[in-house]
């Protein structure tokens, strides 16, 4: 199943993404085009991991039939349920409080696994 995160926040069918990565800070961000012309920042605080996947994968993230131009998140993820059993391997575990981050835009699927997020 999946989330909205921000209600009413729309993007752009195609954009225009750009995204960041500090490592020393885990933190990642990913700045958006919205549906008005604006541009809208998601600052990922805690992040863990993230990854860009073509359009086709995004088949699991239709909510009522539609994809939504928007941040959703997963809330059974089984990215997260694969990354929990290689660390329990390893005798590690995920962060408390971890969470899937999804935004679908028309050439493909940005994901993030991230403790929190910020609208800016």
């Amino acid at each position: 199943m999946n989330s909205i995160v921000f209600p009413g926040l729309d993007l752009d069918d195609t954009p225009m993404e750009e995204f960041r990565y500090l490592a020393h800070w885990c933190f990642a961000m990913l700045t958006l085009d919205t549906s008005d012309g604006s541009r809208v920042e998601l600052l990922f605080t805690g992040t863990l991991a993230h990854r860009f996947q073509p359009a086709p994968v995004r088949e699991h993230l239709r909510i009522d039939g539609a994809y939504p131009r928007t941040l959703m998140r997963r809330e059974r993820s089984p990215w997260m349920a694969a990354l929990a059993r290689k660390l329990d391997r390893t005798g590690d575990v995920l962060p408390q409080g971890l969470k899937h981050y999804v935004v679908p835009t028309n050439d493909g699927v940005w994901e993030c696994l991230a403790l929190d997020v910020v609208l800016r």
